[in-house]
């Protein structure tokens, strides 16, 4: 199969990790999850959802493609004496120790993927449900942003690449650092729906009398950065947001 990669690496995965915490879909696909166990978080990235779910006493396994996020998840779960089940695997060579009676695929289905691996993925799902069992998946498609809508045009796609957003408010970190994220469309594809996005990730340490670090006070040292690429598709229009598939 044609291979794409993820962006879920160095920089842009310490961000996940720190950040991307919260968000509605952890008690929406919860309540699944808590009345069909055990369960897989697939795509678990630095553990939105897996952390929770653990703490909450659910029987959650997790697995994601990027050795970075599953790293910073089990660092995130050993900090509060946990230890889930967690493995490196692309949805598409989803093969995991036991069968569940729910898979949960959240934000990560058609992202850096080809039409092929996203087709194999969901047999790969089929294969690792337990028989009744089900899959909720949520499948945002490329023109879900209203204001990229010009650029389905081809006097918009001329427009491609999109410049980079100007530098806006920074975050700061656990550590001191100051963090920020920006991202851009590279190339669109309206038959295939396509997009490619690219994403800069920048990271500025503090140095004061000769040492990096967190303060207010002192010069920036100059950003550490990381600019990849990953491409959104939409598998099919017979998929809907947060689909329930259940195996027979």
């Amino acid at each position: 199969m044609e291979s794409r990669v993820s962006w879920h690496h160095g920089l842009v995965a310490d961000w996940w990790a720190e950040f991307n915490t919260g968000g509605p879909e952890i008690d929406y696909f919860g309540q699944f999850v808590e009345h069909a166990q055990p369960a897989l978080d697939a795509g678990c990235g630095a553990g939105r959802l897996l952390l929770p779910w653990l703490r909450a006493g659910y029987d959650v396994d997790g697995c994601d493609e990027s050795a970075d996020m599953v790293a910073r998840c089990r660092a995130l779960a050993h900090r509060e004496g946990l230890a889930p089940n967690l493995w490196l695997s692309a949805l598409h060579e989803l093969d995991p120790p036991r069968r569940y009676r729910t898979i949960v695929a959240c934000g990560v289905f058609g992202l850096g993927s080809t039409r092929e691996q996203d087709k194999e993925a969901l047999h790969r799902f089929h294969e690792c449900l337990e028989p009744g069992g089900t899959l909720l998946l949520d499948n945002e498609m490329p023109y879900a942003k209203s204001r990229r809508w010009p650029s389905w045009t081809r006097e918009g796609r001329a427009d491609l690449p999109e410049p980079w957003p100007p530098p806006g408010e920074r975050t700061q970190a656990a550590d001191g650092s100051e963090r920020e994220l920006r991202v851009r469309a590279i190339s669109l594809d309206p038959l295939d729906q396509t997009v490619v996005m690219e994403i800069r990730a920048d990271k500025w340490v503090i140095e004061v009398n000769g040492r990096r670090h967190g303060s207010a006070i002192g010069s920036t040292h100059p950003p550490s950065s990381n600019t990849p690429r990953i491409t959104r598709s939409a598998f099919s229009r017979s998929v809907p947001a947060r689909a329930g598939i259940t195996a027979p």
